[in-house]
């Protein structure tokens, strides 16, 4: 009977989850965490940080560079994400940085933001830091479409 029952739990689960669906992102337009909007400070193009994660698109000679920065801010810890390298002409590529944890669930994207049209960094707007909070950079480079996102940090 046990065993039935387990069966029959895992079942319902299933179906449940396949019917309900999943429960989906909080998206965020750019507009929702550019100026202020949320906690979210809006930073200049070319600032770093202190290295959290990252990835790098097209390694070879024309590397792209999807980095998570943080750092005080404003006298806070903040974070937030950094495109730069041999970033495609006419703003073409995206990034943006999703955040997870506080009242986020399950988590917030910040963007997506075009690449800066002459050629310089990007990034986007920083958002504070806390034990409970996770960031990861996300992004893709024309004409690939395929998004990378990093490890959560």
């Amino acid at each position: 009977m046990r065993k039935i029952s387990s069966v029959a739990a895992a079942v319902a689960l299933a179906l449940g989850t396949v019917l309900a669906g999943p429960s989906g992102v909080a998206h965020a337009s750019a507009s929702e965490c550019t100026g202020g909007s949320n906690g979210f400070i809006d930073m200049p193009d070319d600032a770093t940080g202190k290295y959290a994660t990252g990835f790098v698109v097209n390694a070879g000679t024309t590397p792209v560079y999807f980095s998570l920065y943080y750092g005080t801010i404003n006298g806070r810890q903040r974070g937030w994400a950094h495109l730069a390298g041999k970033t495609s002409p006419a703003g073409s590529d995206r990034f943006w940085m999703d955040w997870s944890g506080g009242r986020v669930s399950p988590w917030l994207q910040c963007g997506p933001f075009p690449n800066n049209r002459n050629g310089g960094s990007a990034t986007t707007p920083a958002m504070v830091t806390a034990d409970d909070y996770q960031f990861r950079v996300c992004g893709s480079v024309y004409p690939d479409p395929a998004v990378r996102c990093s490890d959560w940090w």
